[in-house]
């Protein structure tokens, strides 16, 4: 049962009063206004009602449609004017874990490995704004970190570096001209990180296709993969993640453009099964 809810805010004026219809920013700047009138316990209530924008961001700086600034100024008057029902609130809602926005690629890298983690071990919880943390909730960055989620990187010792060099001349061969560049590969060494592997990404401001005409959106700056997959069985395993890492170069997890490109690669490994065979035997040799 949802109970009907009426604002009304009389001390917020508007110049334009020949304008019948009210802008959806402002209808924002007058419940931002609103908060300041009403308690606590009214402010818990709208922000329930809200729940479905409670991570909601801005899309760029001037966003005047966002619900982001509403939420955290209910939140913040719930954490500073009554202790005992932000105590409730965060009792009933025990399931949130925050994720702040990333402001540069580093946080970027982290909020993928972390959200990676998340989905092995807190499935269930919800993410939600930072103006969360005033009530005391935790951020999935903090979570991840204390739970070891995150690459313990190290440089490769010199039976890796033989196995990333057959991974780079496989790739070479099968798929001449597909990727520009093929960056230096770290171990991560720690098996409780959420990702077999990771590749550190930066804007490419030089316009450059491949011979499939893909655009090289980033530049891999260097590349991670878990130790486990450079032992004597997984060969495969090892070469499809070094690809996977390698076609970041045209887009992230999410994009069109990432999948077409992982398509074509698994399209030559089917094509070239032969050529697969024998760097698998070279593989294997490496372990004899």
């Amino acid at each position: 049962f949802v109970r009907p809810l009426a604002l009304c805010n009389h001390r917020f004026n508007t110049r334009e009063r020949e304008r019948h219809d009210v802008f959806f920013g402002t209808v924002l700047d007058m419940l931002l206004d609103l908060v300041d009138l009403i308690d606590a316990d009214a402010c818990c209530y709208l922000l329930e009602q809200l729940e479905s924008y409670w991570y909601n961001y801005p899309d760029h700086k001037r966003d005047m449609e966002s619900w982001y600034a509403v939420v955290r100024k209910l939140i913040r008057k719930i954490a500073y004017y009554d202790s005992m029902l932000a105590r409730d609130f965060t009792k009933k809602h025990s399931d949130l874990v925050v994720c702040e926005r990333p402001v540069n690629q580093r946080m970027r890298n982290r909020k993928t490995q972390a959200l990676a983690w998340m989905e092995q071990h807190l499935s269930n919880s919800k993410l939600v704004q930072d103006g969360f943390l005033l009530l005391g909730y935790s951020s999935i960055i903090d979570l991840c970190e204390k739970a070891g989620g995150f690459n313990l990187t190290r440089t490769p010792v010199f039976h890796e570096t033989a196995l990333i060099d057959i991974l780079e001349k496989t790739t070479k061969e099968i798929m001449p001209g597909f990727f520009a560049a093929y960056p230096p590969c770290l171990i991560i060494e720690n098996e409780s990180a959420a990702v077999a592997g990771t590749a550190r990404l930066y804007k490419n401001k030089e316009i450059k296709y491949n011979n499939h005409g893909y655009r090289f959106r980033y530049r891999l700056s260097q590349m991670e993969i878990k130790r486990i997959l450079l032992t004597r069985e997984n060969f495969s395993k090892a070469f499809s993640t070094y690809c996977h890492e390698l076609c970041h170069c045209f887009g992230g997890d999410a994009s069109a453009t990432f999948s077409l490109a992982l398509t074509d690669v698994m399209s030559y490994m089917v094509e070239n099964s032969e050529t697969l065979q024998r760097y698998n035997r070279l593989w294997l040799e490496q372990f004899d």
